[in-house]
């Protein structure tokens, strides 16, 4: 999956330079007077926000710091920026919540205390961008994302890695690809590319956790250029031009190779976003805004070239939709894609959850265009792959805490039973420990108590922790753990 979720990056700098991650140190929880602190402060900032002087302001900013409140439609979809009048409100609150947080040099701070420190000074950057020109839709998915990464640091919640007992037989097939792709990629074989990806498009079986097993395949061209999305964490660095000129002679050699053409798209757009990185798009260097750019427009044409050859891999429709979303496709063209992707390879369950995302609002979609889009996949789907299509789509919706609870299934009209029945369907056919992790992701989500003590009891202490969340770390698997009472 190609889709790179916008995330705020909240660090401090140490007098040498240097950035201090403020997760590190906080795998234990910090002592009771910071967690006590930290309320004092956020209480203190409510009370400002709830004033008269910026009531205004609250219906256009999410300057709460209660998770329960998620941000509402209209604050994420505002293109809006800032009138002068917003100016001075913006700037008043920033004056007047600046006691709340005025206690000391960062070099007193204890454990917990950095992470605070962190998240004041973000939030403050935050708000000078909007005043800056950012929009408010933009500000509120960083205000949002920043008050979640706080929740889960200064709450101490323990970090997991992959571990234990728990073996993916998915991911052990995938280490053995990556491999060989790696080594062909070293000696520059075409000839072992080749043949490596002809065996894998002919798979008719999917991967354990039901995957197309081609797909594997371009993970594995990702992560050795050690960019883009799919690299999760491993980068190693390889030069762009030095892969590509391998593919061009791997195109040369097999003129009709499907998975050869793709790989240079594929490539490209990882590059592309690569240099993009994880931040609001107004907040790229200029720099990177060429690379992002000038690399999308690449991808595009290797893709669209070839499509004639390319459209006998199933991951060129993926890596096309992917583009699409980021060069801002027709949305009607965008469905039309997604259906004929759907309709070629109705066993490639991920098609739809590749074109989902260009329905959120802040790619110009709404909750509405969520619900209908996932409707009108399910509708594309044979009554036996509609399930699989569906947990997907559902997975895709709640990891990373973009949606939960009422929040979720009053926006697909659906009940909390509907979407746990799906789940339960794809660990039934596919019971690989990914998709286990997965259905007890959407459980927490979901809110689901008791079926979700039971899932976890079954996963312990060895989380799969990638599929948890995009930072691998296991927060969002603590959380879960948190709220079933484990």
């Amino acid at each position: 999956m190609m889709w790179v979720a916008p995330i705020v990056a909240i660090a401090l700098w140490t007098p040498n330079g240097h950035a201090q991650d403020p997760a590190s140190g906080l795998s234990k929880t910090p002592p009771k007077e910071v967690v006590l602190r930290v309320a004092e402060i956020e209480s203190c900032w409510e009370s400002v926000t709830n004033s008269p002087r910026f009531a205004h302001l609250g219906t256009k900013l999410w300057l709460t710091t209660n998770m329960d409140l998620p941000i509402t439609s209209a604050q994420l979809q505002d293109r809006s920026t800032t009138t002068l009048e917003d100016r001075e409100a913006i700037r008043a609150w920033l004056e007047q919540t600046r006691p709340c947080s005025d206690w000391g040099p960062i070099a007193n701070k204890r454990q917990g205390d950095i992470a605070l420190a962190a998240h004041i000074a973000t939030r403050r950057a935050i708000l000078e961008n909007l005043i800056g020109g950012a929009s408010y839709g933009r500000t509120n998915e960083a205000l949002y994302e920043g008050a979640k990464v706080l929740d889960y640091q200064i709450h101490g919640l323990p970090q997991y890695q992959s571990a234990g007992n728990r073996v993916s037989e998915d991911e052990s097939q995938f280490r053995t690809i990556a491999r060989q792709v790696s080594d062909a990629l070293d000696s520059g074989n075409a000839d072992e590319l080749e043949r490596l990806a002809s065996d894998l498009l002919s798979r008719p079986e999917l991967t354990p956790s039901g995957v197309v097993a081609i797909h594997r395949f371009h993970q594995a061209m990702a992560i050795y250029l050690g960019e883009g999305a799919g690299t999760k964490g491993v980068s190693t660095g390889h030069p762009l031009e030095s892969i590509l000129s391998t593919v061009h002679v791997w195109q040369k050699k097999y003129p009709k190779s499907a998975a050869a053409f793709v790989s240079e798209g594929s490539l490209l757009l990882s590059h592309s976003l690569g240099a993009r990185g994880e931040t609001s798009f107004d907040q790229v260097p200029h720099d990177k805004l060429v690379v992002f750019e000038s690399n999308l427009g690449l991808a595009r044409a290797a893709l669209m070239s070839s499509k004639a050859i390319g459209k006998a891999d199933p991951i060129w429709y993926e890596t096309m939709l992917t583009a699409g979303q980021y060069s801002g496709m027709d949305r009607q063209a965008f469905y039309d894609l997604v259906d004929e992707g759907m309709h070629a390879y109705p066993n490639d369950f991920d098609m739809a959850e590749m074109g989902l995302f260009y329905m959120f609002p802040i790619w110009g979609g709404s909750r509405e265009e969520i619900a209908a889009y996932v409707a009108h996949s399910l509708a594309q789907a044979s009554a036996e792959n509609a399930p699989l299509v569906a947990s997907r789509l559902y997975y895709g919706l709640v990891k990373g805490g973009k949606f939960s609870g009422s929040n979720m299934t009053g926006m697909l009209h659906m009940s909390v039973d509907q979407i746990e029945q799906a789940m339960d369907v794809l660990v039934a056919r596919y019971p690989d420990p990914i998709n286990f992790d997965k259905q007890a992701v959407v459980t927490c989500a979901l809110g689901d108590k008791p079926k979700l003590r039971l899932e976890l009891s079954e996963i312990g202490d060895s989380p799969l922790v990638w599929y948890w969340d995009d930072v691998g770390k296991g927060y969002y698997f603590s959380l879960c753990r948190r709220f079933a009472g484990l």
